[in-house]
């Protein structure tokens, strides 16, 4: 009887195994044929899709286990004459935001930034003034130039007239389509990930391939 289980559990072990193989060949296979199938529609509209995987170093007395961030997708820098390199992270200013991908959120955002434009000192003491007087706890207020170092907006006007062109121009399914390929890279098994990309890295995606970085966490 020990053996006949020991038998039927290694026929297990096998089949896990088996399926665990399977599972990376489809996940390789999904990564690879949706995103070649996306840029080859919006590529000229976004230039990457990418995100980040680790196991952290340190995680307040829990356990340290890997995970896969969410995955985000980029738009090409708006200006042609731009120096800086693209960054593929949360912070970046060229991250795409479905809700704000509408030629209402744009000209909203235009008008802010047309009046700052105008006299960003002007702009930035009154601002200020709005926002010192919404703090409840005084311990704290901002300085009258505060927005003259950081600027209400990311975008320059002129890099929010490109972005509002691109919507108008933007084939139909564009958001859609972007929310559902992140969807489906999301939804892969993150044991899947690692063993395709590897622990501590930043994939990025574009037309070209895929692309893995190292990359630095806690």
């Amino acid at each position: 009887m020990k053996s006949e289980l020991i038998s039927k559990y290694k026929d297990i072990q096998t089949q896990i195994e088996a399926l665990q193989a399977q599972a990376k060949i489809f996940a390789k296979e999904i990564v690879h044929k949706s995103t070649a199938e996306y840029f080859g529609r919006y590529g000229h509209i976004i230039e990457a899709i990418s995100w980040t995987q680790y196991t952290p170093y340190f995680n307040d007395g829990e356990s340290c286990e890997f995970s896969v961030q969410e995955a985000c997708a980029f738009f090409h820098p708006l200006l042609d004459s731009e120096d800086e390199e693209n960054e593929f992270s949360e912070d970046s200013k060229n991250l795409f935001v479905a809700e704000e991908f509408t030629v209402e959120s744009v000209k909203a955002r235009m008008e802010i930034m047309q009046a700052y434009e105008a006299d960003p000192v002007a702009w930035s003491k009154q601002a200020v003034a709005e926002k010192n007087a919404a703090v409840k706890h005084r311990s704290y207020t901002y300085s009258d130039d505060f927005y003259v170092t950081y600027p209400p907006e990311n975008y320059s006007v002129e890099e929010l007239i490109r972005l509002r062109y691109m919507i108008e121009t933007t084939p139909a399914g564009f958001v859609e389509d972007t929310q559902a390929l992140l969807s489906v890279i999301n939804s892969i098994d993150e044991q899947a990930m690692r063993e395709l990309f590897g622990d501590h890295t930043r994939v990025i995606i574009t037309r070209n391939g895929v692309t893995c970085e190292e990359y630095n966490h806690d």
